[in-house]
């Protein structure tokens, strides 16, 4: 059967350029330019059904339609998600920047770029909160982030650590820091955190011993 020659048509934002040939799969590819200007060879099926229809550019328009837009102005829980992030790992006048900015958290590059975090990571779903997992200590990136329920995030901070002489130490040396935010970033409860800030030195070390044994 005699090939068809799309040179010239547009199928969405494409315009098709020209026939590349068959990829290792059988299939006729044609190279075509987006109205953007990105160039990029597509399968003629994906073309001819609607499949791809842009180089990803009209995809990141809609999200930018549904969530930037309306979220500038407060009404997007994704975006507050994304900013507040951004605001604890990247201001220093942040009240959780010493938590997570401080101690060196930081956001992936691609991830400074709101519609892309949103690419990555999907809209926020109602009842969730961006959550750092596996990692709970790790960075903002792809494949250690994830929207999580209030309970997922408080069984993620059970899972963090025993309490070393050093970390109690960095409690006591941090006694005007509101025990709210050490208690989140130890994985301990706020009376746990009042007990170690009047703590001594002595007392320290054999707390530091008792948690060793266990």
């Amino acid at each position: 059967m005699e090939a068809v020659d799309l040179s010239g048509q547009k199928f969405g934002r494409w315009t098709v350029l020209s026939y590349v040939g068959r990829n290792n799969l059988g299939k006729r590819e044609w190279q075509c330019r987006c109205d953007c200007g990105t160039m990029r060879n597509v399968t003629q099926g994906n073309l001819r059904t609607g499949d791809s229809n842009s180089c990803g550019c009209l995809h990141h328009e809609h999200i930018h339609d549904r969530c930037y837009i309306h979220g500038r102005d407060g009404k997007n829980p994704t975006y507050g998600s994304w900013y507040a992030m951004r605001q604890r790992c990247n201001n220093p006048n942040s009240e959780r920047y010493d938590i997570y900015g401080a101690l060196g958290v930081k956001i992936c590059e691609r991830w400074n770029d709101f519609l892309t975090f949103v690419s990555d990571m999907g809209e926020r779903p109602l009842g969730k909160t961006l959550d750092r997992w596996p990692d709970p200590f790790g960075n903002y990136e792809p494949g250690n982030c994830r929207w999580a329920t209030p309970k997922e995030q408080r069984n993620n901070c059970r899972r963090r650590y025993k309490l070393d002489i050093g970390q109690i130490a960095y409690i006591q040396a941090h006694r005007p820091t509101v025990n709210r935010i050490l208690a989140e970033k130890f994985g301990v409860s706020q009376r746990t955190i009042r007990t170690y800030k009047a703590m001594q030195l002595a007392e320290v070390e054999t707390k530091v011993a008792q948690l060793a044994k266990k």
